[in-house]
């Protein structure tokens, strides 16, 4: 599979997860996913939102990840670390929000759910970082003291 297709399907397969989260915490748990923002107005975390915010974050995941491919060899260790950064921030507005405990946690693990099937197939899509050959065709030889021009004496 080409790497565009490897990663709309982590796109897709990680809003799917999302989903069944959703669901799974909310009608049949009975977690009621509302949420009272710092304003005072009172938000219901639907599937829409779900869906919305999951392809959303896959969709900026695969930008960051095709842009830093293309400037650094080192790109999947700089957009995992960037990624963990990204995950650990999505968790603030969960704690400055009024919400029941089971909806923080919730909504917190819906945030794992997504992040944990993108990370690693985008990983695995990603660039392999290229090997530095070093050797005696490529670079500079070991000192050897047979090369060094006999003295005479």
């Amino acid at each position: 599979m080409s790497r565009a297709g490897t990663r709309a399907l982590a796109v897709l397969g990680s809003t799917a997860a999302a989903v069944a989260g959703w669901v799974v915490i909310g009608p049949i748990a009975g977690a009621d996913l509302v949420v009272e923002g710092n304003n005072g107005r009172t938000i219901t975390v639907g599937v829409g939102a779900v869906i919305f915010l999951s392809v959303l974050a896959g969709l900026v995941a695969w930008a960051l990840l095709a842009l830093l491919e293309r400037f650094t060899s080192r790109a999947r260790p700089i957009w995992v670390a960037l990624a963990a950064v990204g995950l650990l921030l999505s968790f603030a507005p969960l704690t400055g929000s009024e919400a029941s405990t089971g909806t923080r946690v919730g909504l917190g693990l819906l945030h794992v759910l997504v992040a944990a099937i993108l990370v690693p197939v985008m990983w695995r899509s990603g660039a392999p970082r290229a090997r530095q050959l070093t050797g005696p065709t490529t670079g500079p030889r070991a000192y050897d003291a047979r090369d060094e021009p006999e003295k005479a004496s």
